[in-house]
């Protein structure tokens, strides 16, 4: 069963047009959402042709210990820790698809969280569960509607954590690929700058959303012929529960070769 879940946090008891809800799925994405009757609990459910939408609303802020890491290292959200310690509501929102894809489901997640915090003007941002990392409004509604109709929207998809280390050497990781039905990617000490690796685990996670687990265990990639980057299937030293891509910098024998960029 795909199932893929959003949590938009708010300021004050969230209010939701229902009939906004809907125009804006109609106006936005070309798409009727038909609403179930009963609300029960402070929930409400819709379907989207064939997948079912439940929405609850809660009562309390979600639980800081569980937002203070995302916050502290929010690239998209420079000022998360004292925006969102401030925070008092958070609605859930699941989206259930048995035929959809990770990927497919992740899409139809993003367009309704983005209607949501459309609608509800106490919104001030959303914990994208997938990858465990915290979006302002603003933003998140900007990558919904104009860059998810053109390709994934990697960055509110995927987080990516890069930093370096001793020797000028970089390290990093990403977080929610694997939600994606995908392998997360980790490289450490290598000889790129925070900027260059960054970009390149952006550019990997990217191709992977649009390809599939095209690149296997053993292959190489680089941005040219000279370049020699060899991925290897393996544990992650950074906590990842499931098997990673780890980047191996260096002159090994290549088995097949990507250029993404």
């Amino acid at each position: 069963m795909a199932l893929q879940i959003s949590m938009p946090l708010c300021k004050g008891m969230p209010v939701i047009s229902l009939d906004s809800l809907k125009e804006y799925f109609s106006s936005v994405w070309n798409k009727d959402i038909i609403f179930d009757e009963d609300v029960k609990d402070n929930v409400f459910s819709f379907n989207v042709g064939d997948s079912f939408v439940a929405i609850g609303t809660m009562g309390a802020p979600f639980p800081w210990s569980d937002l203070e890491g995302p916050c502290a290292t929010s690239i998209l959200w420079p000022s998360a820790t004292e925006d969102v310690q401030s925070h008092d509501h958070h609605l859930i929102i699941t989206v259930i698809d048995d035929n959809l894809s990770e990927v497919n489901t992740s899409i139809l997640l993003t367009k309704v969280t983005a209607a949501l915090l459309s609608v509800c003007k106490e919104a001030i941002g959303v914990l994208w569960s997938n990858a465990s990392m915290v979006v302002p409004k603003d933003m998140f509604i900007k990558f919904a509607e104009e860059v998810l109709p053109h390709g994934p929207p990697v960055h509110i998809w995927v987080d990516f954590r890069v930093g370096d280390g001793d020797a000028n050497l970089s390290s990093g990781f990403t977080s929610g690929l694997d939600a994606l039905g995908l392998m997360d990617i980790v490289a450490t000490e290598t000889p790129e700058s925070v900027a260059g690796l960054r970009e390149r685990l952006t550019g990997l996670a990217g191709y992977l959303i649009s390809n599939g687990l095209v690149i296997n265990d053993g292959d190489t990639i680089g941005h040219d012929e000279d370049e020699l980057i060899r991925v290897v299937y393996g544990d992650s030293e950074f906590g990842h529960e499931k098997q990673v891509m780890l980047l191996k910098y260096g002159n090994e024998e290549k088995k097949s070769k990507f250029k993404f960029w």
